[in-house]
């Protein structure tokens, strides 16, 4: 019965640590920096075009 119990427990602990390293890997593609880096490599912008320039008095 005891090892039926620790079985359960650690195929349990071994499901939770399989999502949180799904979600994690999931996050780091989808951040903005990411997504700004993305755009950029993809459409061979710079960062000085996509930033709005003031206008000179």
């Amino acid at each position: 019965m005891i090892f039926l119990t620790l079985v359960i427990f650690f195929a349990f602990l071994l499901i939770v640590w399989v999502v949180v390293r799904l979600l994690f890997r999931l996050e780091k593609h989808d951040s903005i920096t990411h997504d700004e880096r993305e755009l950029w490599n993809r459409f061979q912008v710079k960062e000085q075009e996509i930033k709005y320039r003031k206008p000179k008095k």
